[in-house]
C-alpha cells in the first residue's frame, strides 16, 4: 500500500469475493505434517545439544579451541 501511495496511484485495494472449490481437507491432513517437523527441529536441537555435551567431556572442544572462551 505505501509503494502503491508514493507511486501516487489509488490508496485503496479493490477486494473481490470468490469461492474456491477442492476437497475437504482433515483434520489429520494439516496436522500430522506439522507434528512430524516439530518432532523433527526438536530432535535436531536437542540431539545438538547433547553432541556438545559430549564433545566437552571428551575434550574434542578444547582441541578445537572453542572452550573456554575468554571474555
Amino acid at each position: 500500500v505505501l509503494e502503491r501511495i508514493l507511486r501516487g496511484a489509488d490508496a485503496r485495494p479493490t477486494f473481490r469475493k470468490q469461492s474456491v472449490s477442492g476437497r475437504v481437507i482433515r483434520y489429520v491432513d494439516w496436522v500430522l505434517p506439522g507434528v512430524l517437523a516439530m518432532n523433527m527441529m526438536f530432535s535436531c536441537l536437542f540431539g545438538d545439544g547433547y553432541v556438545i555435551v559430549r564433545y566437552r567431556k571428551n575434550g574434542m572442544l578444547k582441541r578445537h579451541k572453542a572452550t573456554p572462551l575468554r571474555p
